[in-house]
């Protein structure tokens, strides 16, 4: 959970970062469509069920890490953004422990043998 705390600051930083760092037009426009991704991913992925949106949060550091790249930008926010995609993408790897069983989720559409069967009484 904590790794996903860190993802929704890192997306706050990515939505203030333009305005406190000098930045052009297009590098703040980078800057503003991943941020709001990697909070709401992150919100996303602090419950157990919908854990595995931090795959899809990786996707987002490989944009933030190479977008700004591609676009006349500032040093600065340059940096900041690839930095910020790079531990997007650390802080999305780690698991962490399961703290409830679901059943199987969405698993068991395609996987019907995961289905535990209760013995009726």
């Amino acid at each position: 959970m904590w790794f996903q705390l860190g993802n929704i600051a890192l997306g706050i930083w990515l939505l203030v970062a333009p305005g406190v760092l000098p930045s052009t037009e297009s590098g703040a426009v980078i800057a503003r469509i991943a941020g709001p991704i990697a909070i709401w991913l992150g919100v996303l992925a602090v419950r157990t069920v919908t854990r595995p949106m931090r795959a899809v949060n990786v996707l987002n550091g490989m944009f933030l890490a190479i977008a700004p790249w591609l676009v006349p930008n500032t040093g600065a926010l340059l940096l900041a953004s690839v930095l910020v995609g790079w531990a997007i993408i650390v802080l999305s790897i780690p698991r962490g422990a399961l703290r409830q069983r679901t059943g199987g989720g969405w698993w068991t559409v395609f996987h019907p043998e995961m289905i535990t069967h209760v013995p009726e009484e």
